[in-house]
């Protein structure tokens, strides 16, 4: 009997698998949270995640429109780059997976409390683009890995010379996410 029930099961939940990545959604909403950001600047490191959020909305004919704030601070400093992205993507439907291209522009600014009478910063306007993963995991939801590059870079001035500078602040936002179709 024990058998039995154990084949019904792993049927009933095997059935299901296959019915989730089936699925079509009409409308989803998708919520990230990103996990790390590196910059190809080699003075720029990041001390730990960043925080901040991602939202993303698709559309029917597999088009959407995101949102990302992200806040990460500096290592060995109370420097921190905040960025705020505007996306536009593409969702490839493939029913096994979810496979999502986009691109967006945003600013970027630096932020440090401690250097304002020393350094200024102006505030840079930055491009990204974006491949996204996902994989089912119930009817109309998944879960979905993404990584962002952004390019753009912030003007510097030093108060004392008004000498100006570019801080290249370009590089890769990794995000991790959910997203639930309707």
């Amino acid at each position: 009997m024990g058998l039995k029930r154990s084949i019904f099961v792993l049927a009933a939940l095997m059935s299901f698998g296959f019915t989730a990545t089936a699925q079509a959604d009409f409308l989803s909403v998708a919520a990230d949270l990103p996990v790390a950001q590196s910059f190809k600047n080699s003075d720029l490191k990041a001390d730990g995640a960043p925080s901040g959020f991602g939202l993303q909305v698709k559309l029917p004919l597999m088009v959407g429109l995101g949102i990302g704030q992200y806040d990460t601070k500096l290592k060995d400093s109370t420097t921190h780059v905040l960025t705020d992205l505007y996306d536009v993507f593409f969702q490839l439907p493939i029913p096994l997976i979810n496979i999502t291209f986009g691109a967006g522009l945003g600013k970027t600014k630096i932020q440090c409390d401690s250097c304002t009478s020393v350094l200024t910063f102006k505030d840079a306007n930055t491009t990204t683009t974006f491949a996204q993963l996902g994989f089912s995991i119930l009817p109309l939801m998944d879960i979905h890995f993404a990584v962002h590059n952004t390019a753009g870079k912030v003007k510097q001035t030093v108060v004392a010379t008004a000498v100006e500078s570019d801080i290249d602040i370009g590089g890769t936002i990794t995000t991790l996410g959910v997203s639930i179709g309707f």
